[in-house]
């Protein structure tokens, strides 16, 4: 359930001003769905034993929402519902924190995973590894957000009908903008 979209702007433009009942509404009507949008993106992940930091990052998210004058919400376009935005938001720095937490992990469980013994070779590789990923970090920092935010949901646990629907546009839309956007970083891979 959402806000009619006239009241969606009405309701973000008073946030934009500052208005505490605005944030309060907001805070509100939408909990329930950041919530369970946090919970179930944590189960999807196979995090179910970090149910208990639920709470944690539903805080840490208004935070994330209210910080730079609230530039996030009120940087909503309009092209999907703000309920389906919020929610893609929400999945979104669910994710970004579990990959802050585990990436160092991870990497080391993969190496001993594949080499119970180590080689000399395999903090060169491990370096070449991680020298590829920043170089694609960079490469996708130089996107605009919203080619940012559409990569993070294609890349993501929806299909491209999903998107579809969100973006209110064709599936073939959502691989013809996947297919500029990829495109896009070989351009800045092979610039630098």
């Amino acid at each position: 359930m959402s806000f009619p979209q006239k009241e969606e702007k009405e309701l973000l433009e008073r946030i934009r001003r500052g208005e505490k009942k605005a944030w309060e509404e907001f805070v509100e009507f939408y909990a329930r769905l950041i919530y369970y949008a946090i919970r179930r993106t944590l189960e999807k992940k196979g995090r179910k034993e970090l149910f208990t930091e639920v709470e944690d990052i539903f805080q840490a998210f208004f935070i994330h929402l209210a910080e730079d004058n609230a530039r996030r919400l009120t940087g909503f376009s309009g092209n999907c519902s703000l309920a389906s935005w919020i929610r893609i938001l929400a999945i979104n720095f669910t994710i970004d924190i579990l990959r802050r937490k585990s990436a160092f992990l991870e990497v080391e469980f993969k190496l001993v995973e594949k080499n119970p013994v180590f080689s000399p070779s395999t903090p060169l590789k491990a370096f070449e590894e991680k020298e590829k990923q920043k170089k694609l970090e960079q490469a996708i920092s130089r996107l605009e957000e919203s080619e940012q935010e559409f990569l993070k949901l294609y890349l993501s646990e929806l299909s491209p009908t999903q998107l579809a629907r969100i973006y209110r546009t064709t599936v073939n839309k959502v691989y013809s903008r996947y297919a500029r956007i990829k495109e896009k970083i070989k351009k800045y891979l092979d610039s630098e």
